[in-house]
């Protein structure tokens, strides 16, 4: 925005994008190499062995850690050798999204089924089989939102049952989570649509059609009263939750992967060798960091597929190479990197005293201080 509140486009063709990524003057940007941060090491703090070689991302459940995968569900507490528990999750295939907790559940899915296990001792609540296929779930003041095929779905997170349904377009997959904010649930079903319904009854409030720009929206995250979602293409969209109004919109120069939205600030990480860090509510950049410039400099990071993640101090990315790189969130500065010393799925959880928590291809667990 302007001053005089006006919208600000903050779109470049691809073409400029690439040019102006190649250059190193950009507005507020920093253009330092990862080679200048000095490499050091991490404490590893714990090793769980939950022995499943096809570990999804853990998640949190407080200061308690979940983990999922082929075949297995349970629940780790830093400082305690064994699980809390841990048992066969009996879905219909493996695990395909990081575990959703509450204070009282485990919300673990596979693309067909669907299971809710008591946090505090891994009792089934309920199982519930998909009728075309399981997107990621929301999990948000007892209730479950995920999309079975082209449909939206509320469940009663007590007991599986369903609420209220919303049909969108046949032939479509919801694939990707929708987000709540307040009174409404937020939902690109894979159409070319943005819905914003009702919490309560599925009822449509507004809808955003942008299929000419879109077809899924990879990742919906909120700040600042402001949807932040990431569209297949190059595209980063900034939109009001009250009216669904693209308020910017920002070119990446290649396809958006796992953005991050933490306060004020929307982080993420382009193929074209940059983090990138935007203002919220303007779409204004922030920072940008250099992660490679395909020029062959040493210090140049492997590709980022693991979501970023942060606290109120650092952003934290994990490089196919296994090195975790960590940022001053503030200014984008490269302040240590270190590399694993196994090889890692892509995930990354910072945790409780800003340890972070990774899983290995060998089915362990692991929770390292930097």
């Amino acid at each position: 925005m302007d001053q005089a509140g006006r919208e600000v486009s903050v779109t470049l063709s691809r073409r400029q994008a690439l040019w102006g990524l190649a250059a190193a003057a950009l507005s507020g940007a920093t253009d330092h190499l990862a080679a200048q941060a000095g490499a050091a090491g991490a404490r590893t703090v714990q090793r769980w062995n939950v022995a499943d070689q096809r570990l999804v991302p853990p998640g949190a459940a407080g200061t308690d850690i979940v983990h999922a995968g082929a075949d297995r569900v349970g629940l780790l507490r830093p400082g305690q050798a064994e699980p809390v528990w841990q048992t066969t999750h009996g879905l219909s295939g493996p695990a395909v999204f990081r575990p959703r907790a509450d204070t009282r559940q485990v919300l673990v899915g596979s693309l067909r089924s669907l299971a809710s296990w008591q946090l505090a001792d891994g009792a089934v609540n309920w199982r519930r089989q998909a009728t075309l296929q399981f997107g990621t779930p929301c999990l948000d003041r007892g209730r479950v939102y995920l999309g079975d095929g082209h449909a939206l779905q509320a469940l009663d997170a007590q007991n599986g049952n369903l609420l209220w349904r919303v049909d969108t377009t046949p032939d479509t997959l919801m694939s990707y989570a929708p987000t709540v904010v307040g009174d409404r649930v937020l939902v690109g079903p894979g159409n070319g649509r943005l819905y914003a319904v009702d919490r309560d009854d599925g009822r449509t409030i507004w809808t955003l059609d942008l299929a000419d720009e879109w077809q899924y929206l990879r990742q919906l995250h909120v700040g600042a009263n402001v949807l932040v979602a990431g569209s297949y293409k190059e595209l980063l969209y900034g939109i009001a939750i009250d009216s669904g109004r693209v308020l910017w919109k920002f070119n990446a120069g290649n396809f958006i992967n796992s953005h991050h939205v933490s306060g004020q600030t929307a982080f993420l990480w382009s193929p074209t060798g940059w983090i990138f860090a935007l203002d919220v509510a303007t779409g204004a950049l922030r920072w940008r960091h250099r992660t490679t410039a395909y020029d062959g400099r040493s210090g140049a990071w492997a590709s980022v597929l693991a979501e970023l993640a942060s606290d109120d101090q650092h952003l934290y990315a994990l490089d196919m190479g296994h090195v975790v790189h960590v940022l001053d969130r503030h200014s984008g500065d490269e302040i240590t990197r270190f590399k694993v010393d196994t090889a890692l799925r892509p995930a990354l959880l910072v945790h409780a005293d800003r340890r972070i928590v990774l899983a290995s291809d060998a089915g362990e667990i692991v929770q390292m201080a930097t």
